[in-house]
């Protein structure tokens, strides 16, 4: 299963409305922003398990669904429920209570 490419993905977290961003998966890694994030970090596919650990920073001034404004890191488990859809859930790193769920659909091929 090839899961390269672009993807839009919506975010929601334990503040606010969903949030949307956009990432590029290649080569097992992840690049990516919104209006006030930037996205880099890993994936791993076993079957239709997908696993990510993902590095946030904050650019500028905005919303932020984790309430974070410094660097941190997300771990992110769940499945490529379609060709072009992949569903997690994750918390930060260190954090268990800061949930976030994570809905991805694929736009261009890699």
């Amino acid at each position: 299963m090839n899961i390269e490419g672009l993807w839009i993905v919506d975010f929601a977290g334990i503040q606010g409305p969903p949030f949307r961003g956009g990432v590029v998966l290649v080569n097992r890694r992840i690049l990516g922003a919104d209006d006030v994030h930037t996205y880099e970090g890993h994936y791993q596919l076993e079957g239709n398990k997908f696993n990510a650990k993902v590095t946030v920073r904050q650019y500028r001034e905005g919303f932020n669904v984790m309430k974070r404004n410094r660097p941190f890191e997300i771990e992110l488990s769940g499945k490529v429920v379609k060709r072009d859809e992949i569903s997690a859930s994750g918390t930060v790193v260190g954090d268990a209570e800061s949930e976030l769920v994570v809905v991805m659909k694929k736009r261009v091929d890699y």
